[in-house]
């Protein structure tokens, strides 16, 4: 039998530093139209299992390269705005400095999926694209994706815990798709929890 609490031995890896790129303003109107970092913390708080992630935001690739010299970031995500082909300059620059750290592109106009879906299986600049559909908890899905495969192979094997697959190539309906699949899962998950703490 699996003892109550073995969830305490799961994920293991989790996403506690994000740095967040994006002019100031892609920002503003982020926040003006979502209240978007409220609105991500929201679900975090909710789920009692997750640690809360920092978000650092910095407006410029001068500010990004100097934390990166200094800080260690689980996540980093550029908004991707007007200006397509900056965020692949800049990504060439993280690189330099943190090799091995995700980085997502968030795309802010639907004109841009193409070009960059085409692009995400040529270069190595980033690894995954989402597209702002006007949800923030789409940081959410970002970060609990990630998470996700990150620790699916010990989880199976210590928890036992089953998977859900989502295939599904396209940014534009994935970045729908995930926000819901993960609220669904995780008022499961949490209502599971409440029975197992009243055991």
């Amino acid at each position: 039998t699996l003892d109550k609490y073995i969830y305490l031995d799961m994920m293991k890896h989790k996403v506690s530093q994000i740095l967040f790129v994006a002019t100031m303003y892609d920002a503003f109107n982020l926040e003006k139209d979502d209240s978007f970092f409220e609105k991500f913390m929201g679900p975090i708080y909710q789920y009692s299992i997750f640690t809360l992630p920092r978000i650092i935001c910095v407006s410029s690739q001068e500010q990004a390269v100097d934390l990166l010299k200094t800080s260690h970031f689980d996540l980093i995500v550029l908004m991707v705005g007007a200006d397509a082909q900056k965020p692949l300059k800049f990504s060439a620059e993280i690189k330099k400095f943190s090799n091995d750290v995700p980085v997502y592109l968030l795309l802010n106009q639907r004109s841009n999926i193409a070009y960059f879906e085409d692009l995400v299986v040529k270069t190595t600049l980033f690894n995954k694209i989402f597209m702002w559909n006007g949800d923030s908890q789409i940081f959410f899905a970002m970060v609990k994706s990630l998470e996700d495969m990150a620790n699916v192979e010990s989880d199976t094997k210590i928890g036992l815990v089953r998977t859900m697959l989502l295939i599904e190539d396209s940014a534009q309906y994935y970045s729908k798709y995930l926000p819901v699949i993960f609220s669904v899962l995780f008022d499961q998950v949490e209502q599971v929890l409440k029975l197992v703490r009243c055991v």
